[in-house]
């Protein structure tokens, strides 16, 4: 059993992604899912909270400050970015913008957190916090937001919560002390992962055909919000300092409950107003597979294993990046997104300059945009992205590095000539350069930044140490496409 459960916290992404694929190439299989997902919901609220401790509840709930600053994260971000972008959307899809993201935290981040390294209990407090207060919340947004009026029945919404988390966790938590009760935590994980697959099918099969007619508008909305969801994610991620709460809070605050929103929209308004909740469930999802490359806390995989996932991940972006490139299609839509959304699509292109396995893609999207915005604007605004990407990056690896390297240097002899040049001033100074001229370089950031990591580089140097070099990069690379 420890073996499956090791197997399913590894490729959770797999099981993510292939929920996705299924909702659209088998859709009727999720329209018979759909009348279920509450009570799949509930099903996933009990299998997570089987070894929760009330102590930690009320220890959780104690914590006022981080509590408030995750409410308005949740509530309070994105809508206001939306609506600084009003003007870019239709009312219909503003509208459905201003609901997906003034919708509670979803009810799977405790899972989630489970899944990936965090504290349950935590996720469970916060998100259960804020779908308390959504009857009030969602239509005092949405009305001050959009100018629209939303009729949200609280004692329905109060039931839905008693029976989908309150008496979940209440029967979890006598049933998690009995015999059979601690044999099914241990099939808690492959279990979940099932109900997430069947959770995801449901919600997205049945309103795939409204993102198939929709194919441009499907994509600026998944940039726009995968943007969105990035920025929660970071938000709640910088609410505390030790690891697990890091990632607690992060899932707590980007992951949406998309469910709510994409039945608000079909109930009130026409399928169109619905597109941006499906779109953040896809987003949600999809950012999902990434996050467990980041915070991968099983056992450490083998070398072999490493080399063989970073390869398949490569080729998968090169192949994209050649059928996107030789896409007519891809270059009208480039063209077509920046005109929407002007230097917001640089920031994003120069976002995706900065990651291993979307630096060929953002290359090629910055390549597209030289031709129809200036050069100083274009190379200035994709910095910014990329400086962006570095820190975050940053923040994000340098508790995996720092406890991968700590043993390194533990089975290194004291008294060897290796650990007395690890001491010495020029070890710091010369891993800085190093990182740099990575940095610079087409090479993976992830490589450099982690060296300046271990250099123990203070922030406004790494700042401006990635602001130029990438400067050279960004510089080179459109020069180079206005030669060639």
């Amino acid at each position: 059993m420890k073996q499956i459960t090791f197997l399913v916290r590894k490729n959770t992404w797999a099981v993510i992604l292939s929920a996705i694929v299924f909702s659209f190439i088998v859709p009727s299989a999720g329209s018979y899912l759909k009348p279920y997902l509450n009570l799949l919901l509930g099903i996933l609220m009990f299998l997570s909270c089987l070894d929760l401790n009330p102590q930690e509840i009320i220890k959780s709930l104690g914590d006022f400050k981080t509590l408030l600053l995750t409410t308005i994260i949740v509530y309070l971000i994105s809508p206001t970015i939306i609506y600084l972008l009003k003007d870019y959307f239709s009312p219909e899809i503003f509208l459905g913008l201003i609901i997906a993201a003034a919708l509670p935290a979803g009810r799977s981040a405790v899972f989630l957190s489970n899944i990936y390294g965090g504290v349950p209990v935590k996720a469970l407090v916060s998100t259960s916090i804020s779908n308390i207060i959504s009857p009030i919340m969602v239509p005092l947004l949405v009305w001050f937001f959009a100018h629209t009026t939303l009729h949200l029945d609280p004692v329905a919404m109060g039931t839905n919560i008693v029976w989908m988390v309150v008496l979940p966790l209440i029967v979890a938590y006598f049933f998690g002390k009995t015999t059979h009760g601690q044999q099914l935590n241990t099939y808690s994980p492959p279990l979940s992962t099932i109900i997430v697959f069947l959770i995801i099918l449901g919600i997205i099969s049945p309103i795939k055909n409204i993102i198939i007619q929709n194919p441009q508008l499907t994509l600026i909305l998944l940039a726009v919000v995968s943007f969105l969801v990035i920025i929660n994610f970071f938000l709640g991620f910088l609410l505390k300092k030790d690891f697990p709460s890091r990632i607690t809070y992060g899932i707590s605050c980007s992951y949406k409950n998309y469910t709510l929103g994409t039945l608000l929209s079909l109930s009130l308004f026409t399928p169109l107003v619905a597109l941006p909740s499906i779109i953040y469930t896809i987003v949600n999802n999809i950012l999902l597979i990434p996050l467990q490359f980041f915070f991968n806390h099983s056992p450490s995989p083998s070398h072999q294993s490493h080399k063989i996932k970073n390869l398949i991940f490569l080729a998968l972006s090169l192949i994209t990046t050649y059928i996107l490139a030789t896409s007519p299609a891809f270059h009208q839509f480039v063209v077509n997104f920046s005109q929407s959304f002007g230097l917001l699509s640089v920031f994003i292109a120069g976002m995706m300059f900065a990651s291993t396995f979307t630096i060929t893609i953002g290359g090629l999207i910055l390549l597209n945009l030289s031709s129809v915005i200036a050069p100083l604007p274009l190379i200035s605004f994709a910095i910014l992205g990329a400086v962006l990407t570095d820190i975050l990056i940053f923040k994000l690896i340098s508790h995996s590095v720092t406890s991968q390297v700590i043993p390194v240097f533990a089975k290194i002899n004291h008294k060897s000539h290796l650990y007395k040049l690890l001491h010495t001033p020029y070890f710091s100074w010369s891993l800085s350069i190093l990182g740099i001229l990575i940095i610079a370089s087409p090479l993976p950031d992830e490589l450099g930044i982690s060296l300046l990591g271990l250099s123990q580089i203070r922030p406004i140097r790494f700042f401006l140490i990635t602001f130029f070099s990438h400067a050279i990069g960004i510089s080179s690379l459109i020069l180079a496409g206005k030669i060639i």
